[in-house]
């Protein structure tokens, strides 16, 4: 499927490009992703900006607090969710 597949009202305009970028999985993660995109016959960028997009306000407003409160050297992902 093509990019334009994505549905653009609600992850973005046409006037909002799609940047390609690259992103490494864990294996089962790749493998839930792959079957579910099989599954649907949706491309699996679809379900990848579906997640970012769930879950990127609540990221931002996490890591930026801790960031006031205690600014360590970095976190890890399971210490924060």
């Amino acid at each position: 499927m093509a990019n334009n597949d994505l549905n653009t009202t609600q992850y973005g305009h046409a006037s909002d490009p799609l940047v390609p970028m690259q992103v490494f999985l864990p294996s089962s993660i790749a493998m839930r992703l792959m079957d579910l995109s099989t599954l649907t016959e949706r491309d699996q960028n679809f379900f990848i900006i579906a997640a970012l997009v769930e879950k990127i306000d609540y990221l931002e407003d996490l890591y930026i607090s801790m960031a006031f409160e205690n600014p360590p050297l970095s976190w890890s992902i399971d210490a924060v969710l």
